[in-house]
């Protein structure tokens, strides 16, 4: 009897995480991050994306490019962007595990990831 107890807890605890990973693999919002972006810039674009609840948008200062990786997409505007090397190794780290990076008018040819 009591093994019959564990067994049912430890399956529907498999079951639950299962669908926890499905949701947010699958169907959680789309996080977008934008990096150095001024703020009338980021107002347009969530004003533009206010109907919409799929796609959540987020400013990633460039002393936090090591949370690059819990985005779905990082958006860099690269005209003055200044960033030491290990935050631009954590942006490039971000992409090589697979986040979809892209940036714009780099002023800076190391900042063209």
């Amino acid at each position: 009897m009591k093994k019959k107890i564990i067994l049912s807890v430890c399956a529907c605890a498999l079951i639950l995480g299962a669908g926890l990973f499905a949701w947010s693999r699958y169907a959680a919002p789309t996080k977008v991050a934008f990096v150095n972006y001024q703020a009338i810039t980021l107002g347009q674009i969530s004003k533009a994306n206010s109907d919409n609840s799929w796609v959540k948008i987020y400013e990633l200062p460039a002393e936090d490019l090591d949370k690059a990786g819990n985005f779905d997409m990082v958006l860099v505007n690269g005209m003055g962007l200044r960033v030491t090397e290990e935050q631009r190794q954590a942006l490039i780290d971000a992409a090589q595990k697979g986040t979809p990076v892209m940036t714009t008018a780099a002023t800076n040819p190391q900042n063209m990831i």
